[in-house]
């Protein structure tokens, strides 16, 4: 499912309970992850997984077991979508 809505940001294992989403240009993690916030979806930028040795800053970890059922999976992956394509980060910005 997540592999069909979010083609070609998505970088996932088949099965697995979370999915890599890579960012197009001019996203950010952060920047990201702050849009999604305030659309009420929760999404954890790679930055958080960075180190010294290897910084990330390229995507955001989705979880795709903690929705409830399919219909809601669906819904937010759909918003995700939405946001990663209809929408530039400085128009966030007050």
């Amino acid at each position: 499912l997540a592999d069909h809505l979010l083609s070609p940001y998505l970088r996932a294992q088949v099965g697995g309970l979370h999915a890599w989403c890579t960012m197009p240009p001019p996203w950010t993690d952060t920047a990201f992850a702050h849009a999604a916030q305030l659309q009420s979806l929760a999404v954890c930028p790679s930055s958080t997984f960075s180190t010294v040795d290897q910084p990330l800053h390229d995507g955001v970890r989705l979880s795709l077991g903690l929705a409830p059922d399919r219909r809601q999976l669906e819904s937010a992956l759909r918003r995700i979508n939405q946001l990663l394509t209809d929408t530039a980060p400085a128009r966030l910005q007050g």
